[in-house]
């Protein structure tokens, strides 16, 4: 579930203008102590994913970086614009 202060986090790495890459590094590293790896492996495994706690904890810590993403742009804290080749990330 994101919180508030997910979205007061959010705000503060895009106004230090990170890439949309460090973005979602940052957000993932930061859900990752939210996600149990064994929960997250069992809920991969019931739609056919087999694969570690490890990587299943990483894969749904991205899943959650993304949603976070989304919904700042849902909310206006930034917007993705295309700049030369590379999606870039601007504060509204």
């Amino acid at each position: 579930m994101l919180k508030q202060e997910d979205f007061t986090f959010l705000s503060t790495l895009v106004e230090r203008g990170l890439s949309l890459l460090d973005l979602i590094n940052e957000l993932k590293i930061r859900f990752m102590d939210r996600v149990d790896g064994e929960v997250a492996s069992e809920a991969f495994t019931a739609i056919g994913l087999n694969m570690s706690s490890d990587l299943a904890r990483e894969r749904l810590a991205y899943i959650l970086a993304g949603w976070l993403l989304e919904a700042g742009k849902y909310w206006r804290i930034l917007t993705f614009k295309r700049g030369s080749g590379f999606k870039e990330v601007y504060i509204v």
